[in-house]
């Protein structure tokens, strides 16, 4: 079995080339001011960059100013590949790849989670959905020496999301990203979960129609 998860949506969500992905990426980041205080969660869309790039970029940028703060970054989303049980699905590969190069997995945390948590590694859901794969390249443009812990929902897995989401935001050197809608009841439940923490939200709007694409929580 690969110890590397390999990139499915190159090519389609983002340039599957190094150099241009690498342009793309800077073009957008750098249009964008950086203003305010890093933030400890962030929803973003699972889209490619030519449908949300400007929301992603807009939403990861502030990331720059906390680069030397963060060692882990949690990526959640919900995936109709893991069944239907109450309990994360976290990734056992030891490296996520895209063009960009390999992130690796910071797996004494995962392990520290299925434990805690009830959950277990899960590699073919991770090597079929693309969804925390569609953030990954935004982030090592804009943050350096990370790992990632990569977790997967049932949909609708109320208990596993609420445990996880907490988890998360109780690591004071994480951050939590869910790849998802802002609309949507993972995000919702992270909105409540940050409510009782007393996290600012400060959404990121779709400039035709003013829609959130993008929610930073701030402390």
């Amino acid at each position: 079995m690969s110890h590397v998860r390999r990139p499915v949506v190159a090519g389609l969500f983002y340039p599957g080339h190094p150099e241009v992905l690498r342009r793309s990426l800077d073009a957008l980041l750098q249009a964008r001011p950086l203003l305010g205080s890093p933030p400890r969660a962030m929803v973003l869309p699972p889209r490619s960059q030519a449908r949300a790039g400007e929301a992603i970029a807009s939403a990861c940028t502030l990331l720059q100013g906390c680069a030397s703060q963060l060692r882990r970054v949690y990526l959640v989303a919900e995936s109709p590949y893991t069944g239907h049980d109450d309990a994360p699905h976290f990734d056992g590969h030891g490296h996520f790849q895209t063009p960009l190069g390999r992130l690796a997995v910071d797996q004494q945390r995962v392990a520290e989670l299925v434990d805690e948590l009830g959950g277990f590694t899960d590699d073919k859901a991770h090597d079929l959905e693309h969804r925390l794969e569609a953030p990954l390249p935004y982030l090592q443009r804009t943050l350096h020496r990370f790992r990632l812990v990569p977790a997967l929902l049932p949909v609708g897995a109320a208990r596993a999301a609420t445990r996880l989401l907490q988890g998360a935001l109780n690591d004071d050197e994480g951050l939590l990203i869910v790849v998802d809608q802002p609309e949507s009841t993972l995000a919702r439940r992270l909105e409540a979960e940050a409510a009782t923490r007393r996290l600012t939200c400060q959404p990121v709007t779709e400039a035709e129609h003013g829609r959130p694409l993008a929610l930073s929580f701030y402390p």
